[in-house]
């Protein structure tokens, strides 16, 4: 595996392992929708929140859709500090096509 997920890897990684999903999108975004389980760290406020992070715990990255760089970036950030690390490329919009989202949106 690359530095990216599929959906449905992302699903069975969620059932079978504890792992540590982060929306890397704006606050507001994330308090609209995101994966079950998420938690929300925007991408520029990442090192100040690394302490949310544990490194014997793999963690998956995603923002909005393919289109969106705030992943790969979060993704290249965490990989350099020696994260285990995944960008869910697809994001939120790949996500909700198949699974049911948290949020205010509801």
């Amino acid at each position: 595996m690359t530095g990216s997920i599929t959906r449905e890897e992302l699903k069975e990684l969620m059932e079978r392992e504890d792992v540590i999903v982060v929306d890397v999108r704006l606050p507001e975004y994330y308090a609209r929708e995101h994966i079950p389980g998420a938690i929300n760290i925007p991408l520029d406020e990442i090192d100040k929140n690394l302490n949310l992070l544990d490194k014997n715990k793999r963690v998956v990255v995603y923002c909005t859709s393919f289109d969106c760089r705030l992943s790969p970036t979060a993704y290249r950030k965490l990989k350099r500090l020696g994260y285990d690390v995944l960008d869910y490329e697809g994001g939120i919009n790949d996500w909700k096509e198949k699974y049911p989202v948290e949020g205010n949106s509801e």
